[in-house]
């Protein structure tokens, strides 16, 4: 078989390998979308290999906020965790968009963006599941801010932590000070779209300073023109992996589980230093607790109170 014919061969596989994404996308683009809730929150869930945390995130959305809309955008799943996402989906009334590539997170965050179209959006990572209402940060957002989330700062203090990996010493494995990460953003989308256009996530190149994420863009943008419509928000290391929670006022209001699509099939190490079966793990305990009714943070029992400005 020549090369040329062995090119076509290998093609050919891969379209076939990926005709059933295909065909989601395509039937996606016809089906008539079911009438989106008249909510004044809708709940933005970017999603990638991970329909088992998923099912977690959805199912504390409707405990806490029962009335809102929620919009599921796919970015290439496997097709074992695509179909799972769907039928999670459509258990918890949520809107599901296929994603024929994975374009990475950022080109997810723009999209999530232009579909929501209420006054209030509350863009959530896979595996961040609420612990109460978010009614103080909705709060502050119709009190003028534009931007409110946990500052990207990871740092890893728990004793059980501390115990499994007895070479750390309390630092940060993620330093992304004066960015707010994407697990947890609630956004007014409209004053966004207006202020910044259709895809305000996008990293500029001619940006000088280091930046972990490329969908910094939004906060880089803030930054520039208005930074006190910022809101960071503090976070604290748990007794599950690496899940942080992040407060309000010291009050507990969302728990981020991190890497729950990396960890569902790799093996060996993530970020070079943390074993992967361990992260696993803590991410099935951290679900089997949370079904049970069990969870157990170990958080200190007086959280230090928020500093008044």
């Amino acid at each position: 078989m020549s090369k040329q014919a062995k090119a076509v061969s290998v093609e050919r596989r891969a379209f076939l390998r990926h005709a059933w994404r295909i065909r989601e996308v395509i039937r996606g683009a016809l089906e008539t979308p079911p009438p989106a809730r008249s909510s004044t929150t809708t709940f933005l869930v970017p999603h990638h290999d991970s329909a088992e945390f998923l099912e977690v995130c959805l199912h504390a959305i409707r405990r806490f906020h029962p009335d809102s809309r929620i919009i599921v955008v796919d970015a290439a799943s496997e097709r074992g965790e695509y179909f799972g996402a769907k039928q999670a989906c459509r258990r918890y009334d949520a809107e599901h968009h296929a994603g024929l590539f994975r374009r990475g997170h950022t080109a997810q965050l723009n999209r999530l963006l232009c579909l929501a179209k209420s006054e209030v959006s509350v863009f959530l990572d896979q595996d961040c599941v609420l612990l109460a209402p978010l009614t103080p940060l909705v709060d502050m957002l119709r009190q003028g801010k534009l931007l409110i989330g946990p500052e990207d700062l990871m740092r890893l203090t728990h004793p059980g932590f501390l115990e499994a990996y007895p070479g750390s010493t309390e630092g940060y494995l993620r330093l992304g000070r004066g960015f707010i990460h994407a697990s947890l953003m609630v956004v007014d989308p409209r004053r966004i779209r207006q202020l910044f256009g259709r895809r305000p996530f996008n990293w500029r190149k001619e940006w000088t300073g280091q930046h972990i994420e490329k969908y910094y863009g939004l906060c880089r943008r803030l930054e520039l023109t208005c930074p006190e419509l910022i809101e960071p928000l503090k976070s604290q290391h748990t007794g599950y992996g690496l899940g942080m929670v992040y407060l309000h006022n010291s009050v507990p209001l969302a728990y981020h589980n991190w890497y729950s699509g990396r960890i569902s099939k790799l093996h060996g190490k993530v970020d070079t230093v943390l074993d992967v079966d361990w992260l696993r793990a803590e991410m099935k305990r951290f679900l089997g607790d949370y079904w049970s009714g069990t969870l157990d943070f170990q958080l200190p029992k007086e959280l230090p109170a928020r500093k008044q400005d």
